[in-house]
């Protein structure tokens, strides 16, 4: 044990002096705001986005349909010094990304790190470029995914669009145009977290992943199509989502035909074992129709499965179109 507290704090004192020493060969930028800046809504950054790329319904970004490109801003939880360590090359390459070179940057005083790198697909393959920016309390990732037959001109626009960047850390953007649809968690304990890819996400404590006894966590998301399915597709599909939760379930669940405020809606629930954990889970979703789109309302918890049963279904029944 003592020789395990002793690396320990080897390793403790090591990561400041490490980063420290990086800092030292940082490439120090200065943004200064302006009106040709765009809030990012949902989260503490501004970008100068490029000519041509329009906000997406589908995920937290933009993108280009002419040239392909895309730009996605996701929100870890953690110091970001600590979030460095995923993109070191080995955690790309499993993540399919193969890392050219690495950057550290000190972005008006907040420490960046930008990974400049390739990723192969069964869509073709792309430059990958990601910019990692925050402090003690956020994480930032904003990553870039612009296809391989773009010029080196196109992939220098986006990689200063990303180097653009200006982290306020007191202000926070609302996100609430990002949705055309509105839930209610009144009466209920839980709490939203931080902006994941256009989704709605609720936790008990606020945090992502959540720390509380019952790792309770409820996410509301518009699906990325809009093709009118018939029932028994809609159906097809509703399985489909279920599934992709692996659990063995005690009683296989089945999907319900319900209404949602005059929209066709399918749910389906059930306690099984995460053959991972040995845990008992609950898993719920409702998938809620609305003319040609579609959106998925999911839920899990280890605990309290009665209790918390009641809190899905009245979070369901308070979903609107705006």
């Amino acid at each position: 044990m003592r020789t395990f507290n002793i690396f320990l704090l080897i390793f403790l004192l090591f990561i400041p002096e490490y980063f420290f020493s990086q800092n030292v060969r940082a490439i120090s930028i200065t943004n200064k705001d302006n009106a040709n800046y765009t809030e990012i809504a949902g989260t503490n950054l501004k970008l100068l986005i490029p000519d041509g790329f329009v906000s997406s319904n589908t995920f937290l970004g933009y993108s280009d349909e002419m040239s392909g490109c895309k730009i996605l801003f996701t929100e870890l939880s953690g110091e970001v010094y600590k979030n460095f360590f995923g993109l070191d090359k080995g955690k790309l390459f499993e993540a399919g990304v193969l890392s050219n070179k690495q950057t550290f940057y000190l972005i008006n005083d907040f420490d960046a790190l930008f990974v400049d790198g390739i990723q192969a697909s069964e869509y073709g393959n792309y430059y990958k470029y990601i910019l990692m920016i925050g402090n003690i309390s956020y994480t930032y990732v904003i990553t870039a995914s612009i296809p391989q037959f773009q010029d080196e001109k196109t992939r220098e626009k986006i990689k200063n669009c990303l180097l653009s960047v200006i982290f306020n850390p007191k202000e926070k953007y609302d996100d609430s145009k990002n949705f055309d649809f509105t839930i209610d968690t009144l009466g209920t304990n839980f709490l939203r977290t931080q902006s994941v890819s256009n989704s709605f996400v609720f936790t008990e404590d606020g945090i992502l992943p959540s720390n509380s006894t019952d790792k309770t966590t409820l996410i509301v998301n518009k699906l990325p199509f809009n093709n009118k399915l018939d029932e028994k597709n809609v159906i097809k599909l509703t399985q489909e989502l279920f599934d992709k939760f692996k659990l063995t379930y005690f009683e296989q669940p089945q999907i319900k035909n319900i209404s949602i405020n005059n929209m066709q809606a399918y749910q389906i629930y059930g306690i099984g074992m995460n053959e991972t954990t040995f845990q008992k889970v609950l898993f719920f979703l409702t998938l809620i129709c609305n003319e040609n789109n579609y959106y998925a309302i999911t839920a899990n918890t280890i605990g309290n499965f009665d209790n918390n049963l009641v809190k899905f279904k009245k979070i369901v029944e308070s979903f609107r179109i705006k």
